[in-house]
Order: structure tokens, then C-alpha cells, then sequence
């Protein structure tokens, strides 16, 4: 039940996000930082940002996708302007796009979810699979000894 209330509606969108996932090959045409972010347990950072192009449903679409996360101070460069890279783009809405491209499939952990809440659920099924066991071979209440007396 932990489990459950603790998944996150962000595992559920790239769940859904990678089963309508194309991939195509885009074109840096600029390079940008987003705004600074900071952490109360550290140093202020930033991502980067590329505005690419790519065909998709063969129209050109722009897009801006992260290249670079939590960069402090300086990002270092993986990625210059007129390179190609891969990107996924979700087929229902075309200028929706992730790099680097998501793994797909079931692996591990399948729905994203927090490592936390992974570990909850996979406690809970252990409990609840004991209590079968416990009820299917049964158990003998304690008995009293009349030795005693």
C-alpha cells in the first residue's frame, strides 16, 4: 500500500512518454544555461540546454533538450553547436523531446519508481507472501503444561 501511495506521477509520464518514444537524429543550433538553482546542502547549479532541429512526421520541428545537469560553476562542453545527436521525441507530440534517449523495456525497476518506494513494495509483497505461507501451513498455538501443578 506504501508502494502505491509513494509512486510518483513523473514514472508514470516517462513510462508513458518511452511507449510512444521515436528516436531521430538532431542538430545543435545554439547552446544555452537555464537559470541557477540553489541547494541548501551545497553549491548553486545549473543545467544546460540545446535547441535542436530534427525531422519528425517529416516536418523540420525545433526543440530544447538538457544536455547538462547540475553544473557548478561551469559546464564542461560534451556537445557543440552544429553536432548531431540522438534524441527521443513522443509520436503524439513531436516538439516533446529527451536526451539522451530513455532505456527502454523492463529492466530492474520498470516504473521508475523511488528507490525508497521500490524498496517498500518489494518489503510488503515479502511480508504479505510470509502471512500465505503462515496461514497455508499453519501454525500450533502454544500449549499449556500441566506438569506444573
Amino acid at each position: 500500500m506504501l508502494a502505491f501511495l509513494g509512486h510518483r506521477f513523473e514514472s508514470h509520464q516517462r513510462s508513458d512518454f518511452i511507449a510512444h518514444a521515436a528516436i531521430a537524429d538532431a542538430v545543435i543550433d545554439s547552446l544555452h544555461d537555464g537559470p541557477p538553482s540553489q541547494d541548501i546542502y551545497g553549491p548553486s547549479w545549473f543545467n544546460e540546454y540545446a535547441t535542436v532541429h530534427y525531422e519528425a512526421d517529416t516536418r523540420l520541428v525545433h526543440s530544447t533538450v538538457t544536455v547538462g545537469t547540475k553544473c557548478t560553476s561551469v559546464c564542461l562542453p560534451a556537445h557543440n553547436v552544429g553536432d548531431s545527436i540522438r534524441i527521443a521525441y513522443d509520436t503524439r507530440n513531436v516538439s516533446s523531446a529527451v536526451y539522451p534517449v530513455p532505456k527502454g523495456g523492463l529492466g530492474v525497476n520498470p516504473l521508475g519508481w523511488n528507490p525508497l518506494v521500490l524498496f517498500a513494495a518489494v518489503a510488503g509483497v515479502g511480508s504479505l507472501a510470509v502471512a500465505i505461507l503462515n496461514l497455508i501451513l499453519g501454525s500450533e498455538p502454544p500449549r499449556i503444561s500441566r506438569r506444573g501443578r
